[in-house]
C-alpha cells in the first residue's frame, strides 16, 4: 500500500471514530437529530470521507472496487441513524 493512501485509510478511520463518538449516546434517530450540533459534526464527517475516497491512488481503488461499502459502513454507524450512504470508488 502507498503512503499516501494508508494515511487517508487511517483519517478514514478516524473519522468513523467521530461519528460514532457523536452519536453514540443517542437512543434513536429522532433523538440525534434534535440535537444540532452533533447531527450536523456527524454529517460534515460522513462528507469528509466522502472526499478522502476521492484523495485514494487508483492502485489502491483498483484494489477494493469489490469491497462491500454499504455494508462496512451500515457496521461502522449505529443503526439507529438510519443512514445509509454507499461510497462509490471510481
Amino acid at each position: 500500500m502507498l503512503n499516501k493512501d494508508y494515511y487517508i485509510l487511517l483519517s478514514m478511520l478516524e473519522t468513523i471514530e467521530k461519528i460514532l463518538r457523536y452519536t453514540g449516546s443517542y437512543k434513536s434517530a429522532e433523538e440525534l437529530y434534535e440535537n444540532d450540533r452533533d447531527f450536523d459534526a456527524a454529517m460534515m464527517n460522513f462528507i469528509v470521507i466522502g472526499e478522502e475516497v476521492g484523495k485514494l491512488t487508483d492502485e489502491i481503488k483498483a484494489k477494493c472496487k469489490n469491497w462491500p461499502s454499504e455494508r462496512l459502513l451500515r457496521i461502522a454507524t449505529p443503526s439507529f441513524v438510519g443512514l445509509v450512504m454507499t461510497v462509490q470508488v471510481r
